[in-house]
């Protein structure tokens, strides 16, 4: 007897269960907790590809390999390629096979991919494993934000779904404190370890999405389901009803530009613009360059390690805050301190060329203010934006949206990280973190005048905003 058959059928429940959610429905919040928990084990994999880079890309410079800077900076980026690629494929995957087999078919990518990376002997290997890691996780960012919208309660949603970016964030941190001790291959080789686990756990622990399965007609899968999930069936009648009554026959252009689909789809676009051209990947990709070009009395790799410790421990207070201060106040917050942040760092850099002199005291400040960036990013523009990503789109044409959205995160991502390198080189380090800055700053003015807030309301709720 599997975990869900244990239930019964939904007709044989209580009539309790039927209308109003009871005390009860507390004991199923770990059936969320576990199926998110379960499904984020793929966004771990994609911050383990992302944290490799910062410790293992100057360690490929320099090994037997023969690899030229400019290499180096194409295997860096491949993942970003593979990324956009993935998600705009992941929309018409969780939307015709479903989240569940999503997730499973995700899993062997990720594997495949670590192990051409870890069997790497040239430059083609290395960039074909990193584009199978892009792959798997713009399929992950895709399905696991919208995984995590249809399944949380809406009173915790906010704290499951940033699940996803704390789970990241733990891949990124492992990276870098593996990436202190060993070389990039045993790193890679210790990768593998991660998708296997996902890909148990999904099979174990992850059940298919009511939504997903509303959409197909199966109501009666979808309804006992949402009772494993919730401990009640308030709110599956809207489910049912808005995946009857949305769901055009057949998806046209000019659909696209309804309004209740054109403004929340653009919404989208525009913060996952500012989510990416605050820098953030540039950053990260090259943080333990960044310390090396600035100095200080602390290794370069033990401020790497701090500015994880701080990416981990500010994700757990956004997971925590979410609920209670709401989407939009944390992105305001978090846009207004990243810009003070990189833009005090574009200073320190502009002195440390022009004027050393004026600087020489401040040794602290690069790695301060990175600490700054990384925690604000990872109370806002981090993990919420794909908090709103999950909630605000159109539920009828979730998938095809959702990839439109992610992929243009992922392209996006992909200019950030090879811009970095060359607007360093055209100009200076000063120059590319005041840009990152004013980004950064345009992004809260953004938020404050365009963005709703959605703190505690139903997907019901949400979607008539934009009618």
């Amino acid at each position: 007897m599997t975990w869900m058959e244990e239930l019964g059928e939904p007709e044989e429940l209580s009539s309790e269960f039927l209308s109003t959610p009871k005390a009860k429905s507390l004991k199923h919040l770990k059936n969320q907790i576990l199926a998110i928990f379960s499904a984020d084990l793929c966004s771990f994999c994609i911050g383990a590809g992302l944290g490799w880079a910062a410790p293992s890309l100057p360690q490929l410079g320099e090994s037997e390999l023969g690899l030229s800077t400019a290499d180096v900076s194409v295997i860096g980026s491949a993942l970003n390629i593979g990324g956009a690629i993935g998600a705009l494929s992941g929309g018409l995957l969780i939307d015709y096979v479903g989240r569940k087999k999503t997730f499973l078919f995700i899993t062997p990518l990720f594997l495949f991919g670590f192990l051409c990376v870890a069997l790497g002997v040239n430059f083609y290997m290395l960039v074909m494993g990193r584009i199978l890691i892009g792959l798997a996780s713009g399929l992950t960012t895709i399905s696991a934000p919208v995984f995590a919208g249809e399944i949380a309660d809406p009173k915790y949603r906010g704290l499951l779904a940033t699940m996803f970016s704390f789970m990241l964030v733990c891949g990124i941190l492992t990276m870098y404190i593996l990436g202190a001790f060993f070389q990039w291959r045993t790193v890679t080789f210790a990768c593998l370890l991660f998708p296997i686990s996902g890909f148990i756990a999904t099979i174990i622990f992850v059940p298919e999405s009511p939504v997903y399965l509303a959409r197909q007609n199966d109501l009666k899968k979808a309804k006992k389901n949402y009772f494993f999930l919730r401990g009640h069936l308030f709110g599956f009648e809207d489910i049912a009803k808005d995946q009857d009554s949305n769901i055009p026959s057949r998806i046209k252009l000019r659909y696209f530009f309804n309004k209740r689909v054109f403004k929340p789809v653009s919404i989208c676009l525009a913060l996952m613009f500012f989510q990416q051209a605050c820098g953030v990947n540039g950053i990260f990709y090259n943080l333990k360059i960044i310390f090396d070009i600035s100095g200080g009395n602390i290794p370069s790799s033990l401020q790497v390690i701090i500015v994880g410790l701080v990416q981990l421990s500010t994700t757990i207070i956004s997971s925590i805050i979410i609920d209670h201060i709401g989407r939009k106040t944390l992105l305001i917050i978090s846009g207004i301190a990243m810009g003070a942040s990189t833009t005090c760092l574009g200073v320190y850099f502009h002195y440390s060329i022009h004027s050393p002199e004026r600087i020489h005291n401040l040794y602290w400040l690069p790695l301060a203010s990175l600490i700054v960036f990384s925690a604000f990013f990872y109370v806002g523009f981090g993990p919420v934006t794909w908090t709103v990503l999950g909630e605000i789109l159109p539920l009828e044409v979730k998938g095809a949206t959702s990839a439109i959205v992610t992929s243009f995160g992922w392209f996006l991502a992909f200019l950030v990280t090879m811009t970095y390198g060359i607007i360093v080189e055209t100009f200076n380090q000063s120059i590319i973190f005041l840009i990152y800055g004013s980004f950064s700053f345009l992004g809260a003015l953004y938020v404050l005048i365009c963005i709703p807030e959605t703190t505690g309301k139903t997907l019901s709720e949400i979607q008539k905003l934009f009618s």
